[in-house]
C-alpha cells in the first residue's frame, strides 16, 4: 500500500488543490491514497473553508484523496496525523505502508514517487529516502549546534542526519512506533515548526539511517522551498537549532527511560 501525505494552509488552499490533481494524473506510478491532513482551527492563520473542485470530487468518492480533519502541528501536519490515521483504518491489513510526504505548493516531475520507491526497494525500505539534507556536527547538549546543508552537487552523498521535505521523502510505517508518539507529546508547537528537523533527530537517535539520492524533483516552486530561504529568514536557522537541542534532550531522556 502507497500513501501520499501532505498538509495545506488557507493561503495556499487554491494551490494545493491544482497541486494534488496534477501529481496524482502525471505520476507513473499511482499512489493508493493521497492524505489532505487540514487544520480543524489554524494557529498562525485566518480559518477559510475548503472548498474541494469538481476534478477531485471523483477521487474523493473513490477514497483515493482522503481529507482528514486534525489538530494544528505546524508543518509536522504533513506527516503525523496521518500516521496516526493508518494506525487506526489500515494498519491491520496491511503491513509496511509506503509513506511518501509532498508539499503543498510544489509541482513536482511525474517520476516522482517512482524515484522514491526504487531507492527504497533497494534498501528493503529500512531507510528514509530523501533529495537534500543537513549533517548535524556536535551533538553535545551543552554546546551550540550547528549544521550544514548538502550543496546540490554533493546530493549523490549517501547519508545524512536531517532529511529534507520540500522535495518529497520517503518513509515506512514500520519507523513509527509508539515510543515517536511519546516523543511528538513530549515537544511543543515551536518545535513543530521545524519538523525536518524534529522528525531527523528522533531517527538518528534510534538508528534509522538516510539515505540523500541525486535527482530533482521539482517542476515548478509556487513559493520558495528551497532550505537557502527559510535559513535566513525571520530567524528561521536560529529556531531549527533550539529545535535541535530539544529533541536531543527530550530523546536522551526517552532513551534513559526506557
Amino acid at each position: 500500500m502507497l500513501v501520499v501525505s501532505l498538509s495545506t494552509i488557507p493561503p495556499r488552499y487554491n494551490i494545493c488543490l491544482n497541486n494534488i490533481h496534477h501529481f496524482y494524473e502525471s505520476q507513473t506510478i499511482k499512489p493508493d491514497i493521497i492524505m489532505l491532513n487540514i487544520c480543524h482551527s489554524y494557529k498562525r492563520f485566518e480559518n477559510k473553508e475548503l472548498v474541494i473542485p469538481s476534478n477531485l470530487q471523483k477521487m474523493i468518492e473513490e477514497k483515493i484523496l482522503i481529507i482528514n480533519y486534525v489538530e494544528d502541528m505546524g508543518p509536522l501536519t504533513k506527516l503525523y496525523p496521518t500516521i496516526l490515521y493508518l494506525r487506526k483504518n489500515f494498519l491491520q491489513k496491511y503491513k509496511n505502508i509506503d509513506i511518501i510526504t509532498i508539499d503543498d505548493d510544489c509541482t513536482y516531475i511525474n517520476t516522482t514517487i517512482q524515484v522514491l520507491l526504487k531507492n527504497a526497494v533497494n534498501t528493503n525500505r529500512k531507510k528514509i529516502i530523501g533529495f537534500f539534507g543537513f549533517n548535524v556536527n556536535n551533538f553535545d547538549i551543552g554546546e551550540v549546534i550547528t549544521y550544514d546543508t548538502l550543496s546540490y552537487n554533493k546530493r549523490d552523498e549517501q547519508e545524512a542526519d536531517i532529511v529534507g521535505g520540500a522535495n518529497g521523502c520517503y518513509y515506512n510505517s514500520d519507523f513509527f512506533s509508539n515510543n515517536f508518539d511519546k516523543y511528538i507529546h513530549s515537544l511543543n508547537f515551536k518545535d513543530y515548526l521545524c519538523d525536518d528537523e524534529l522528525i531527523g533527530i528522533y531517527f538518528l537517535k534510534i538508528g534509522i539511517k538516510k539515505k540523500i539520492i541525486r535527482y530533482s524533483t521539482f517542476l515548478k516552486i509556487n513559493e520558495c522551498a528551497y532550505f537557502d530561504y527559510a535559513l535566513h529568514k525571520n530567524n528561521v536557522r536560529e529556531r531549527q537549532i533550539q529545535t535541535i537541542k530539544n529533541c536531543l534532550k527530550i530523546m536522551d531522556e526517552l532513551i534513559t527511560i526506557n
